[in-house]
């Protein structure tokens, strides 16, 4: 009778093909949009279903500071997708550049907001308009200023020399976040302009 030998062969198990951080920040994009989904179906209700959209005398905003900010946040996005190239070529002093006028960027674009919110000539009280004007471009703000937060945290990291061709994720991940805040600000411009 002959004897079976048999071995055991450990393996590791297979790398995921899409990393935890990539499904992550899938999953706040995935948030966020459905969030603004819900503010644009909640405009579309309330100006299809409303009979007085804009008040007696009361007409759409000048889009001259709007079309300069989308302007402002896709040069953001040229900026940023910079930042990108070069830290994956380990070029920290691009990174920087990158990062610093990205959020230069998104200081202007700030910056036009209030001049424009003192311009206006009606409030969120006047109407089903005023109401959904303020929450749209109030909720974008908020999420060009989390934009800027987060490049001041890089920036640290920058000076810090924490990133490198090899260590990038959080550069990547941020230049997609602005990317989407740049991508939602076209659909809130053309609703709230045209």
């Amino acid at each position: 009778m002959q004897r079976r030998v048999t071995r055991t062969v450990r393996t590791q198990p297979p790398k995921p093909r899409v990393s935890n951080a990539a499904l992550g920040i899938g999953a706040v994009l995935l948030v966020e949009t459905l969030f603004f989904v819900g503010l644009f179906f909640v405009y579309t209700y309330m100006k299809v279903g409303n009979r007085v959209w804009l008040l007696p005398g009361m007409a759409l905003p000048d889009r001259t500071l709007a079309t300069v900010s989308l302007g402002l946040l896709l040069a953001g996005c040229v900026a940023h997708g910079y930042a990108s190239w070069a830290v994956r070529h380990d070029d920290r002093n691009g990174l920087w550049w990158g990062v610093v006028i990205t959020f230069l960027l998104g200081f202007a674009f700030m910056m036009c907001q209030v001049v424009e919110f003192r311009r206006l000539e009606f409030t969120a009280g006047d109407g089903a308009f005023g109401s959904n004007f303020y929450l749209l471009r109030t909720a974008h703000g908020l999420h060009v200023l989390g934009g800027m937060v987060l490049m001041l945290f890089l920036l640290i990291r920058v000076n810090l020399g924490q990133f490198s061709a090899r260590r990038n994720l959080l550069v990547q991940t941020s230049a997609i976040y602005w990317l989407f805040v740049a991508i939602i600000w076209i659909p809130i411009y053309f609703m709230l302009y045209f």
